[in-house]
């Protein structure tokens, strides 16, 4: 007999988001909800809390490294939680278009 398993949870919900699933299938690694392409360490919507050693990279940064040509297709506009996925780190999904003008976000815009 054959068995396949599957854990589809977050670190941090039982039930995970587009965000946090993204970088577990594209980088390997599972995360917190609503964030993209960083470790568990890094609290939602906390500028403060990110720092460069927790950023992922994915499938398409091996790929790069590998000497491979990349590319993003999608049907929804490229910033949106899943396609991101492949070149973000974030805390937060839903800062698509700005990062919060807070004095502890200025080292990520």
């Amino acid at each position: 007999p054959n068995v396949a398993l599957s854990r589809t949870y977050n670190v941090d919900h039982q039930t995970a988001d587009s965000a946090s699933t993204a970088t577990a299938y594209l980088a390997g690694v599972k995360t917190g909800t609503y964030t993209i392409g960083i470790t568990a360490e890094a609290e939602r919507d906390n500028c403060s809390s990110l720092t460069d050693d927790m950023k992922i990279n994915s499938i398409l940064d091996w790929s790069l490294e590998a000497g491979k040509s990349v590319g993003v297709v999608t049907s929804t506009r490229v910033t949106h939680a899943t396609p991101a996925g492949t070149y973000a780190h974030t805390v937060e999904r839903n800062w698509e278009g700005a990062v919060p003008d807070k004095p502890e976000c200025d080292h990520i815009k």
